[in-house]
């Protein structure tokens, strides 16, 4: 079961953090595709977490939104803060339950983040949007994200037992 944080030398921390954000930043600008980017940037977010701690989680977690929005993954710049806040809700969740185990602290803290944002999307929809973009951004905003969050899991438990 992987639920400790992982301890690091001194110089390892930024170099780990340069690396996640890195891929985290990179992600939505090399594949211009919620299914493939999502599942990256989630892994960032909780290896982040598992490697560094919450703290750097949390700085990771704000990186993706504005890429994912100037590269036209994202319809809407509305949303951009509440995705920002979306993968911080992933974060916190991810370290907040990890003492239930790997599995656990991943389905839930997806599917915390999966209803965040669905109701801000929900929300943003009935009050700013409509017709095509407003339901471009309810399926983004829906089970995809639920799905990308728990893949991004399962890529981050496969990095963890290759590289452990």
């Amino acid at each position: 079961m992987i639920s400790k944080t992982i301890t690091l030398s001194k110089s390892m921390p930024f170099t780990a953090l340069a690396t996640l954000i890195l891929i985290a930043f990179g992600a939505p600008l090399l594949f211009n595709h919620q299914l493939i980017a999502g599942p990256i940037v989630n892994a960032t977010l909780f290896l982040s977490t598992m490697i560094l701690g919450v703290r750097y989680g949390a700085a990771v977690a704000v990186v993706p939104s504005a890429i994912a929005f100037s590269v036209g993954v994202l319809p809407v710049p509305y949303m951009i803060p509440f995705i920002v806040l979306g993968n911080m809700v992933l974060v916190f969740s991810f370290h907040y339950f990890k003492q239930m185990g790997y599995w656990p602290s991943v389905v839930i803290s997806s599917f915390l983040k999966f209803s965040f944002l669905l109701l801000f999307a929900f929300l943003i929809t009935e009050t700013l949007l409509y017709g095509d973009v407003a339901k471009q951004l309810m399926l983004m905003m829906g089970w995809m994200q639920f799905l990308t969050a728990l893949l991004g899991g399962v890529i981050a438990f496969a990095y963890l037992k290759i590289t452990s």
